[in-house]
């Protein structure tokens, strides 16, 4: 069945409490200062699921499924599982995903919550794979506030009890704060590594300025151009050039502008 995410799912203080120190554990992981990259955000992802994964009574796994540019590359459009409790939920994101159907991928917009054998009648492409992986009840949510951009799903191995609803949804929220918080911080990481390489080619270029008594532009096409040839990065020559103060083999004589 689908679940009207417009009213309240349930009102438990201990529940909305749990819910306040996860999102100040989301909040943590986001100002940390992380190696940047996509494994590092899905790594902290993966802590903040397993925490919200223990408030959610009869919950055996649970799996973020999202599209997230900072997690998979400019590529990062189309969702995928990007963190996952155990090997079960993500075989069953894999499954999903694989399909191009299912409870979870519906979840984006619309909460759900069916059992095994409303999977098989409901997604006949997924629900019997899901229920040979053990999967006899599955509650997924969107995450508010991200358009559509994913869902947080819960599988169990039994029936969910009534006060599961709650603080899932409230996990689905804690979800949403947590992933925006760490792409942010990507993003930021990111800008600093693009910030660094900046200055580090406009150094190398200002060397064989000074070394082959070129303009600008002709110091950057000579690095570009030995980039090409050698198949290397140009922040990677920069670097090079900067540590040794000369220009690496295969630079040629001075560039020519044109």
């Amino acid at each position: 069945m689908y679940l009207d995410t417009t009213s309240p799912l349930g009102d438990s203080t201990a529940s909305t409490q749990q819910a306040a120190s996860l999102i100040t554990l989301a909040a943590a992981l986001a100002d940390r200062s992380p190696s940047p990259g996509g494994p590092a955000l899905a790594h902290d992802l993966a802590a903040v699921l397993r925490r919200l994964h223990d408030q959610v009574p009869g919950a055996a796994a649970a799996s973020l499924l999202a599209a997230s540019p900072a997690v998979r590359g400019d590529g990062g459009v189309a969702p995928a599982s990007i963190a996952a409790t155990s090997e079960l939920a993500q075989a069953a994101d894999e499954c999903q995903l694989s399909a191009g159907t299912g409870p979870s991928l519906d979840a984006r917009v619309r909460a759900v919550h069916v059992t095994a054998d409303e999977l098989v009648h409901r997604w006949p492409d997924v629900g019997e794979p899901l229920r040979q992986l053990g999967i006899t009840e599955l509650l997924a949510a969107p995450l508010p506030g991200l358009a559509g951009r994913g869902a947080l799903t819960f599988y169990a191995d039994a029936r969910f009890p009534a006060d599961a609803l709650a603080p899932a949804a409230e996990a689905a929220a804690v979800a949403a704060v947590a992933l925006t918080g760490l792409e942010t911080r990507e993003r930021a990481a990111n800008l600093e590594i693009a910030l660094a390489s900046s200055r580090q080619i406009a150094a190398a270029v200002g060397i064989v300025m000074a070394q082959d008594r070129c303009s600008y532009e002709e110091a950057f096409q000579l690095i570009r151009s030995i980039s090409q040839r050698t198949h290397r990065k140009m922040r990677e020559l920069a670097e090079q050039i900067v540590y040794t103060g000369a220009r690496p083999e295969g630079g040629g004589g001075r560039a020519a502008t044109g």
